[in-house]
């Protein structure tokens, strides 16, 4: 089953840069959170006027397991994330 969503999420194993690439069809606002596998929130930023970009972040955190929520507009999406 394929679920499209708008975004994409990558870590760089060796560099551990985060890498979140969009692409909506119209420039708007973008809320990320990011929480620990239990719960526990480490991000929560709005980033304004996002269309078809990239957004390179270094949060320096441990492997693990992420959950991603992204408002989009007035649409929520969640992800599941692994960080090696």
């Amino acid at each position: 089953v394929r679920i499209d969503r708008p975004f994409q999420i990558y870590t760089e194993a060796v560099t551990r840069e985060e890498r979140i690439t969009f692409n909506l069809e119209e420039r708007q606002p973008v809320r990320l959170q990011i929480y620990t596998s239990t719960g526990l929130p480490i991000l929560d930023n709005t980033f304004e006027d996002i269309l078809n970009q990239s957004l390179v972040f270094q949060l320096n955190r441990p492997s693990g397991i992420y959950i991603y929520r992204l408002q989009i507009g007035d649409k929520i999406y969640s992800a599941v994330h692994f960080v090696p």
